[in-house]
C-alpha cells in the first residue's frame, strides 16, 4: 500500500490518494508495470521527471518527484513530491523489502582497492563458522555459493534490497557487500542496517565523477558518519550497533575514525603494528611470502587482551595480507572467534579472475 511506503519516506507533499497498492518500484520509464511506483530520478544526461508522463501511461500507481512535476499532468496517479527522489527510492525500497538487512550480518566494505578480495574472505569466513553466506560486488552475487550476475559493483536501492530479501529468505546469514563511492553518494545503500563497515584504502580514482579528492573521500565517509542512514531514527529499536574496520596504515585513516565516532560507531584497526599500536584493532606482526601464498602472524588487541594467530594465507601479493586482517577484523566484529576467522581465511580460494 502507498501509504505503507509514505510512512517511511521524507516527502515534502502527497497530491493524490494514498489507498493503492504498489506491486513494485521503478526508476526506468520504459520498464514501467501497472501498479508500480515510478521514480523520477536526476540522471547525468536526462532527468528522469521528463519522463513521468510516459510512466503514468504505462500503468505508473505513483510518480515520486522533485518539486515542479504538474500533478493534473500525471493524474490519475499519485504525485508525491521530495527533496532527493534517490533517498526516497532508498526509503521506499527497505520499506518495500521489509528491510532485510535487519535480519542478517551485514559486512559494508568501502575503499579505492581490495573491496572485492575482502568481502570474498569475510564470505569465506562466514563457511568456515557453519554459517549460509552472500556476496554482492563487482564480480556479481553469490546466495549460499550460487552465483548471479548484475549490473553495477553496487545495485541500485530497489534491486539490492531485493537481493538481501532473497538472501534471507535463502537463510542466508551473513553477507559482505561492496560499497562504491558512487553507490554512497547515490543514496543506493541508505538505511542499510550493517553490523561492520570496512574502510581498505583510498588512492586516486573516479574523479571524473568525483572531481576532486576531498569530495571522493568525503563520499566514502558516508558509510560511516551516519549519513547512510543505517535504519535509525524511524526503526530506532531495529538499530544495530556497527563497528568501524579501518585500514589504520592509510593516510586517511584518522578522518574514517573520526566519521564513524560520528556515526557513533566503534572503531577497530587494523595494519602494521605501529599504525595499530596497542589500541583496539589487529596488528600485521609477520608478513612471510611462500611459493603458494603468504605467512601471517595476527596479534588481536581488544579489551580482553592480545591473542596471536599464525595463518597460511593462499593468496600471492603483500597487499593481500591487509585484505586478510581487515576480513579478519570484520569477523571478529560480527562476534567470530580468532581461530574460525583464522581457519577461514587459509581455505579460502581468492577472487576469480584475480591472479589466476
Amino acid at each position: 500500500m502507498l501509504r505503507e511506503l509514505l510512512a517511511e519516506v521524507d516527502t515534502l507533499a502527497v497530491r493524490g490518494a494514498t489507498d493503492r497498492e504498489i506491486s513494485g518500484l521503478a526508476l526506468d520509464s520504459r520498464r514501467v508495470k501497472p501498479g508500480e511506483a515510478f521514480f523520477a530520478l536526476p540522471g547525468v544526461e536526462a532527468d528522469g521527471a521528463r519522463f513521468a508522463a510516459a510512466a503514468v501511461a504505462a500503468g505508473a500507481a505513483a510518480v515520486f518527484g522533485a518539486p515542479g512535476l504538474d500533478a493534473a499532468a500525471l493524474a490519475p496517479a499519485t504525485l508525491v513530491e521530495v527533496a532527493e527522489p534517490r533517498l526516497a527510492l532508498a526509503q521506499a525500497a527497505g520499506r518495500f523489502h521489509d528491510h532485510p538487512s535487519r535480519s542478517l550480518q551485514l559486512v559494508a566494505v568501502t575503499g579505492t582497492n581490495g573491496k572485492t578480495t575482502t568481502t570474498y574472505l569475510v564470505e569465506a569466513i562466514a563457511v568456515a563458522a557453519g554459517l549460509r553466506a552472500g556476496v554482492i560486488g563487482t564480480t556479481g552475487v553469490r546466495v549460499a555459493g550460487e552465483p548471479r550476475p548484475i549490473a553495477f559493483t553496487t545495485p541500485e536501492a530497489p534491486e539490492l534490497e531485493a537481493l538481501l530479501a532473497d538472501m534471507r529468505a535463502a537463510r542466508v546469514a551473513c553477507v559482505a557487500l561492496e560499497a562504491s563511492s558512487h553507490a554512497l553518494v547515490q543514496r543506493r545503500t541508505w538505511g542499510l542496517a550493517c553490523d561492520a563497515c570496512v574502510f581498505t584504502n583510498l588512492t586516486q580514482d573516479h574523479l571524473d565523477y568525483h572531481g576532486t579528492m576531498q569530495d571522493y573521500l568525503d563520499a566514502k565517509l558516508m558509510l560511516f558518519d551516519g549519513r547512510n542512514g543505517g535504519g535509525r531514527p524511524a526503526a530506532a529499536a531495529a538499530y544495530k550497533p556497527c563497528v568501524a574496520v579501518v585500514n589504520a596504515d592509510d593516510p586517511h585513516a584518522e578522518d574514517v575514525c573520526a566519521a564513524a565516532r560520528r556515526g557513533g560507531m566503534r572503531v577497530r584497526r587494523y595494519g602494521s603494528p605501529a599504525a595499530v599500536g596497542e589500541r583496539d584493532g589487529v596488528a600485521l606482526t609477520g608478513i612471510t611470502p611462500r611459493p603458494a601464498g603468504l605467512a601471517l602472524r595476527l596479534s588481536d588487541h581488544d579489551d580482553v587482551g592480545t591473542r596471536e594467530h599464525v595463518i597460511e594465507l593462499p593468496m600471492l601479493g603483500r597487499y593481500n595480507a591487509w585484505n586478510a586482517a581487515a576480513a579478519f577484523t570484520a569477523a571478529r566484529a560480527l562476534g567470530l572467534d580468532g581461530a574460525t576467522a583464522a581457519r577461514g581465511l587459509e581455505q579460502s580460494h581468492g577472487v576469480p579472475g584475480r591472479l589466476e
